[in-house]
């Protein structure tokens, strides 16, 4: 039994050795919400970043800054910078950071459904990730000119803590986004009118105007007939033969 007892001592304590000699995985998982925002004159916008660690077995610290801004422009980052007391093999270490994403990351193929506090899913090409989100409010100043784009970009830098409780790693990444002030409202107004169409107008001079043809009239005569006195005379002389003949032809024939 005592043997017993001293190897399963010695096996937890080989296991032990081994688990601390495991060799160092680094991971720091991004993703980005929009690269492209609206904003209004006076007006602001929130986008976020999500941060997670699925490959990794160190914990990953992560400070943001701006590092491209117009003038005037306001950018807040939530949650801010702030100072972090962690234990580095029993040692306190303190480090300035904007959140950490502890190893590893749940990946599901759906989104569960409790989510803890201060995680949220997004899709990803392994599944639906637990990541930790970052919020980014830019404002834009009243007297911005509409129309006017600009870039603001956002660094952000990862370290791993080593034995001695500083940084033995870091890896740098940037954020860009590009910014159109735009009107609160949607308005849209003609500001030049096309050309209207003419159309073609041929100015004939007075001596090129073409005299339409007279249309043709018909003229009512009054038809008149003539008989000459020649004929006059010899229709006269043919009655009296006729005449003349009846005449003869009865008194002939009562004798």
């Amino acid at each position: 039994m005592k043997k017993f007892l001293f190897f399963f001592l010695v096996l937890i304590f080989l296991i032990g050795i081994v688990n601390a000699q495991e060799e160092a995985k680094y991971n720091f998982g991004s993703a980005q919400s929009a690269k492209e925002l609206n904003i209004a004159p006076g007006g602001e916008a929130t986008t976020k970043l999500y941060y997670y660690n699925i490959y990794g077995n160190r914990i990953t610290h992560i400070s943001l800054s701006v590092a491209e801004v117009p003038k005037n422009w306001i950018i807040s980052i939530e949650p801010a910078l702030h100072k972090t007391t962690v234990s580095v093999s029993g040692v306190p270490t303190t480090v300035e950071e904007n959140l950490f994403v502890e190893p590893p990351s749940d990946v599901a193929e759906s989104i569960p459904t409790n989510v803890p506090e201060g995680i949220e899913y997004i899709s990803s090409p392994v599944g639906f990730v637990g990541a930790k989100p970052v919020k980014i409010k830019i404002k834009v100043p009243p007297d911005e000119k509409l129309g006017a784009v600009a870039n603001v970009r956002i660094d952000a830098v990862a370290a791993w803590l080593g034995q001695t409780g500083t940084a033995a790693i870091t890896q740098g990444r940037s954020f860009e986004y590009k910014v159109t002030v735009v009107s609160k409202e949607f308005t849209e107004t003609v500001l030049e009118k096309a050309p209207e169409r003419k159309d073609e107008v041929v100015v004939v001079k007075e001596e090129e105007k073409v005299e339409k043809a007279p249309a043709p009239q018909v003229v009512e005569k009054e038809a008149q007939v003539g008989v000459s006195t020649s004929m006059f005379i010899g229709v006269v002389v043919i009655l009296l033969i006729i005449i003349a003949g009846m005449f003869i032809f009865f008194v002939m024939k009562k004798k």
